[in-house]
């Protein structure tokens, strides 16, 4: 019996990808069994991508938690792919990670942090190609660095910015002091990532004037400077 759902994606095709929590106490579904992440198909009706309670690929002990934060929300592409956060613990120990759920191949683990708080993407996003990007804390605390990973065309992942890190296509030394929203980005469907981000003040040519700009990343090395204030 579902208590609640939200709808987190819908296709020109009918698919749609959401999120649901069974009502606690029906049917043996307890806190630990209650969350679930899935996709309905007009033609193949629904397919659970990820259950509260299921156990990791590749482990014997660890088992998905996903109601660890209000804001570990799926993305979704047009062939039914999903992209999620989620956690673990196991022998007093939490881990944490960024996983792809593929309709022909099943879960593939893209990310994994140990620590408390487990260290997860906080910001994802999958297109249609399938290809991700994400942005995540570099380590645990509230007073940390962050990073942006995009595709790299070869099917793994390349940083694209990070807090503290160089900024390019500037006239002298440039770096990111702040990227809004936790490392907010779009990816498009050639796989480019844009992003805005503030720069140090009173390094090369930057002043309180001048300190925004957007960037976009095409690449490993191909990072173009878009638009910058003043």
């Amino acid at each position: 019996q579902i208590g609640n759902a939200f709808v987190r994606e819908h296709e020109a095709s009918g698919r749609i990808g959401y999120q649901a929590s069974f009502t606690t106490g029906v049917g043996g579904v307890t806190d630990a069994t209650n969350s679930v992440i899935g996709v309905y198909d007009p033609a193949a009706g629904h397919t659970t991508v990820v259950r509260d309670g299921d156990p990791m690929p590749g482990s014997a002990t660890r088992k998905f938690i996903l109601d660890f934060s209000a804001d570990a929300i799926p993305s979704y592409n047009a062939g039914g792919a999903a992209a999620f956060t989620a956690v673990s613990l196991a022998a007093g120990v939490f881990e944490g990670g960024l996983w792809r759920f593929d309709p022909t191949s099943g879960l593939t683990q893209v990310t994994s942090s140990a620590g408390f708080p487990p260290t997860v993407p906080n910001i994802h996003e999958l297109n249609d190609a399938g290809q991700l990007a994400y942005a995540t804390s570099l380590a645990a605390g509230a007073s940390v660095p962050f990073a942006i990973y995009g595709p790299d065309g070869a099917g793994g992942t390349y940083e694209v910015a990070r807090i503290n890190g160089p900024a390019p296509g500037l006239p002298g030394p440039a770096f990111y002091t702040w990227i809004p929203g936790g490392g907010f980005f779009s990816l498009n469907e050639a796989g480019h990532v844009a992003y805005a981000a503030q720069l140090f003040v009173g390094l090369g040519d930057v002043t309180a004037s001048n300190a925004w700009g957007i960037w976009e990343a095409r690449g490993p090395g191909d990072i173009v400077l878009r638009h910058r204030a003043g």
